[in-house]
């Protein structure tokens, strides 16, 4: 038996069926003005004191974002440490880490990789910064750039 509240809202019983498991049957016009039919994967999320059914087919995935550590040294050539940097940029890594394998970035390849940030890489920013550590957050991707 159904309850009409208004349009969007029914009160539905629970029916207990089996040994464990538990049935709320779903308006047709609800099902079918979604498309979905019998079969069709609805995820349910739990939150505060509801229950919240969405298609699958309507539920975006969480992306994560990429992350990866470039280790450079001093010895490493400044044109190198460009293109790699570069490189990850246009792969579409969110945060580039670069970490030194000595104690500190020398004061040329800082300047370096400043320069780069300021002026090639768009959409990116230098996050943090310490003796041997430069950490990127690219906020806009150049693959997601429209031309």
């Amino acid at each position: 038996m159904k309850e009409q509240i208004n349009n969007n809202e029914e009160i539905r019983k629970i029916q207990f069926t089996g040994k464990s498991t538990y049935i709320v049957s779903l308006p047709k016009k609800w099902v079918t003005s979604l498309g979905l039919k019998a079969g069709s994967p609805i995820m349910i999320t739990q939150k505060n004191n509801s229950l919240i059914l969405t298609p699958k087919e309507m539920v975006k995935p969480a992306v994560q974002p990429l992350e990866v550590i470039l280790t450079i040294s001093s010895k490493d050539d400044p044109d190198t440490i460009t293109r790699a940097i570069i490189s990850l940029y246009l792969v579409g890594y969110n945060f580039i880490i670069l970490r030194v394998k000595e104690k500190h970035i020398g004061a040329m390849q800082r300047s370096i990789i400043k320069e780069l940030v300021r002026k090639k890489l768009i959409g990116t920013e230098i996050i943090s910064e310490s003796s041997n550590e430069i950490k990127l957050q690219t906020l806009v991707s150049y693959p997601k750039l429209s031309v």
